[in-house]
């Protein structure tokens, strides 16, 4: 993610600072790979685990059967079977047609990586958004207003209106 506070932003408004700490590999990243692992409860409700290059790294350990070490950030485990886990990677796509008929953009679904569920398109966007937000917000500095932060979402130009209505909705 890149910020200004608004003082830098005021004062030059060349002055933005990005993160790249978003794997735990020592390598920084310069763009967030498009990834969310997403956790099926016993109430039949979705928590996200992770996202990015954690939700991939997080993935590859569950189908391995190999449990996630703790961390101060998570204070649990991914445990249980790999069919409670849904993977989604690269999915940014998903929203990009040729077609620009609106009927063929009513509730677009994503599916898994593994082709065994589907997901309304939004639900998977609202819980990466969600996701992201939450890691930019731990890494932005303590004194900063987090109740005046204008946040903005970049979308592919090559994107149609219906894709790009999606994500503003």
């Amino acid at each position: 993610f890149a910020a200004s506070s608004r003082l830098r932003y005021t004062s030059d408004k060349g002055e933005v600072s990005t993160d790249q700490g978003w794997t735990k590999n020592k390598r920084p990243k310069e763009k967030v790979r498009t990834a969310i692992l997403v956790e099926e409860c016993d109430d039949g409700s979705f928590k996200v685990v992770d996202c990015g290059e954690n939700a991939h790294s997080n993935y590859i350990r569950i189908l391995h059967g190999v449990n996630r070490k703790k961390t101060k950030e998570r204070k649990k485990e991914c445990k249980g079977s790999p069919d409670r886990y849904y993977y989604f990677d690269r999915f940014k796509m998903s929203l990009y047609q040729n077609d620009s008929d609106e009927k063929s953009w009513r509730d677009p679904m994503v599916k898994d990586v593994s082709g065994r569920r589907e997901f309304k398109a939004s639900v998977v966007f609202t819980w990466c958004i969600r996701c992201l937000k939450d890691q930019a917000l731990k890494r932005l500095p303590t004194n900063e207003d987090k109740d005046k932060i204008r946040w903005v979402i970049l979308v592919p130009a090559i994107w149609q209106e219906p894709a790009k209505k999606i994500m503003i909705n």
